[in-house]
């Protein structure tokens, strides 16, 4: 196994001669853990553990325990439930039970179990199942929900529009609608339902009470401290659909018909509400739209009563919070900003350069937020190379759960037992302070020490425009100083998110084929700055373009790089630029382009979201702009395209929609070009990270077999 940068030469590594490299079916073999929940006390950690079916169309989850100072050999716990399809553990604040959603032939249900044993029981039965997951009230007597329904009432609150409401039962097959939004990827055409907030008696005493109602859907309910009222997030704007943003609200949850008071001003994406412990403030996560999809999300406080207005805790910080190291693997979560128990301080994630941290943010005064927001100082406390894509902490906020993965493994939950206070700033995450040591719960991935994993090498380089560019190079199992392999370059999606230090599956078994792979992070990534994100903006096939070509220059110049052999992929963004890429040099001898887009002026109006790229991607609408949004579109340089080109694509995207591939292939097929174009039925734009199992492995085996072809 080649080991790259300054990491020694493991054992793994000095016997890589006798491991298989990795291949598209080991997809069955990987076992993925998520959604790490520390019991109140920091003793127990409840995580899910998922795995796909064998040639099959379905994955099996189950929810296991594992103590969070396990003995030698006790890796991973027991199993707590059975499956085969259950999710979102969440601890009771008293920590005797665990509440869990389970699809045990009923749709999903919340279900409750003793932390001690016995049998779990059903609290829920509604119809087709509830949606996301349960949250406690803080004495442990009731649990908020999330279910869709028909709006109840049909009309909106006074001196609001609302969409249409959900038609009467149709008398024929046919479905129509008068929303703006009426299909998301993922979800399908709209069912007529929104989602609101339920409140049940964990006692299973008494009926559901909905809490909310109306033509909207609602979102993160979180209990205040008294029990007494709830915050959620939900987009109540006069017209829902054409604005991008949502709000916080607090309702008091007793009180019929109470009043949903609006904390936040409507000016962008409210999310994740968290309450302070005396409850005289609200945490969440935001932004303002200054750069709409491009824009930093940071944290904000708010006033519980509404009395002022919210103020941006990270103000003074050139970067967001969140999870943006994109992976093939991993199956991430943000939980709300954390307040911790003096409320002087909030803990949430956030990336830096592609590496996934915990971030504390101290406010400049007890109790309040400062006149000054920039006062405010944001931390790092935890450091390294690597990628926390979930997280819990405990009552205490001394400890935290964490799933964790790096470059050369897909994840496994680990505890931080003894966080501490907020690090010092260094040059890097590598830097010479150090964080709190990280204890491993599990090991999900054994047979993986069975299999070549190459270590990515770390590279950064001067892109055309002066700005540096940031980057990993991995290079091929088998490799043998002097000689010369072909390169595969990967192109992340979005445009604003990033590569990191997260494992990749295709990176992987590219590499077991003998290739090379570059991968970087061009303008318009996130973890860089709210600059550099941005750069996309009216320059799409631009900046972007000029800095991936950059990056492919300094990979081709390695004296193992074989630069007549080239090839180039991506999937969604990275998908329309893969397009673009072979319409603007023959330099790459093969490429494959995944739920891509080919024309934007029709996926303006064919995606479910396309119509908000106009906002600030694109210079304003189609119809006003055409030739802008054909001067960027790759369909318009077909003609110019030489490189055989594979366009895989799900029949059931949304996002991208299909039609942009069948555009790009019918016009290349046409002009008498190399194309080949592979759909899969009954898969929507998640196909590489959620599509079904046997859909994932033909779709690997096609990618990888079209550059083994072709380079």
């Amino acid at each position: 196994m080649y080991r790259g940068g300054n990491d020694s030469v493991s054992e793994e590594a000095q016997s890589a001669q006798s491991k298989a490299p990795l291949v598209p079916e080991d997809l069955y073999n990987f076992g993925w853990v998520s959604d790490p929940q520390i019991s109140p006390d920091g003793s127990q950690v409840a995580y899910v553990r998922t795995g796909p079916e064998h040639k099959g169309k379905k994955y099996t989850s189950e929810i296991w325990l594992v103590a969070a100072a396990p003995a030698e050999g006790a890796l991973g716990g027991r199993r707590f439930t059975a499956g085969p399809r259950d999710r979102a553990p969440r601890w009771s604040p008293d920590g005797r039970r665990l509440a869990f959603v389970s699809d045990r032939g009923q749709g999903a249900q919340i279900w409750l179990m003793r932390t001690d044993g016995g049998e779990a029981l059903p609290l829920t039965a509604f119809k087709g199942g509830v949606t996301g997951e349960p949250v406690w009230s803080p004495d442990s007597s009731r649990l908020a929900i999330l279910y869709r329904e028909a709006a109840v009432p049909p009309e909106a609150p006074e001196g609001q529009k609302a969409p249409a409401a959900a038609p009467e039962e149709p008398k024929s097959d046919v479905k129509v609608y008068s929303r703006l939004h009426y299909k998301d990827n993922g979800k399908g055409l709209w069912d007529g339902k929104y989602t609101h907030i339920y409140v049940v008696s964990a006692a299973g005493r008494g009926d559901p009470r909905r809490v909310t109602s109306g033509p909207f859907d609602d979102a993160a309910p979180a209990w205040s401290p008294c029990g007494s009222y709830l915050a959620f997030a939900a987009n109540r704007t006069a017209d829902p659909d054409r604005t991008p943003v949502s709000d916080i609200h607090v309702v008091e949850v007793d009180r019929e018909d109470a009043e949903i008071r609006t904390l936040t001003p409507s000016h962008g994406p409210s999310a994740l509400p968290s309450w302070s412990l005396d409850g005289k403030m609200i945490a969440y996560y935001g932004h303002g739209n200054q750069c709409r999809g491009a824009t930093e999300t940071h944290v904000y406080v708010v006033k519980s009563d509404g009395s002022d207005e919210p103020r941006d805790v990270l103000a003074a910080r050139d970067g967001g919070t969140g999870i943006s190291a994109g992976s093939d693997m991993m199956t991430s979560s943000t939980p709300p900003p954390a307040w911790t128990p003096d409320g002087k301080s909030l803990l949430f994630q956030a990336t830096e350069k592609g590496a996934v941290n915990l971030y504390e943010a101290r406010l400049a005064a007890v109790g309040e937020y400062a006149d000054n927001p920039a006062a405010a100082v944001a931390l790092p406390i935890t450091l390294g190379r690597h990628a926390i894509y979930a997280v819990s902490f405990s009552a205490d906020r001394s400890a935290a759960a964490v799933g964790l993965a790096t470059q050369t493994s897909p994840g496994d939950i680990h505890v931080y037992p003894a966080l501490g206070p907020p690090l010092p700033p260094t040059p890097c995450c590598c830097g010479e302070v150090k964080g709190p040591a990280a204890r491993r719960l599990t090991d999900a991935n054994p047979w993986l020490r069975e299999r070549v994993v190459v270590t990515p090498e770390e590279f950064t380089c001067l892109g055309p425009d002066g700005g540096r560019i940031h980057g990993w190079l991995i290079k091929p199992v088998g490799y043998e100083e002097g000689d010369q392999y072909p390169l595969v370059v990967e192109i992340h999606g979005g445009p604003h998110t990033a590569y990191g230090w997260a494992f990749q599956h295709e990176f992987q078994l590219l590499a077991g084929r003998g290739l090379g792979v570059m991968f970087c992070n061009p303008g318009g990534s996130t973890s860089y700055g709210q600059a550099f994100a941005s750069l996309t903006n009216h320059d799409w096939g631009g900046r972007d373009f000029r800095d991936v070509m950059a990056a492919t220059d300094h990979a081709a110049r390695q004296p193992w790089v074989d630069d007549t052999r080239l090839g180039v992929t991506g999937g969604s963004y990275g998908g329309y630029l893969t397009n673009w890429i072979i319409g603007q040099t023959d330099r790459f001898r093969a490429a494959v382009a995944q739920r891509s887009t080919s024309n934007r002026y029709s996926q303006f109006g064919t995606s479910d979201i396309g119509y908000y790229n106009g906002d600030f991607e694109f210079k304003g609408n189609p119809w006003d702009e055409p030739d802008f949004y054909l001067a960027r579109s790759p369909i318009t340089y077909v003609n110019q395209v030489s490189t055989p080109l594979l366009l895989i694509h799900s029949e059931n995207d949304l996002r991208c929609p299909i039609e942009q591939g069948e555009q790009m292939y019918t016009a290349l097929r046409w002009l008498g070009k190399t194309a080949e174009f592979a759909r899969f039925p009954d898969e929507h734009h998640e196909l590489s990270r959620a599509g079904q199992p046997v859909h994932r492995v033909e779709r690997l085996t096609r990618i990888a077999d079209w550059f083994t072809k072709h380079l």
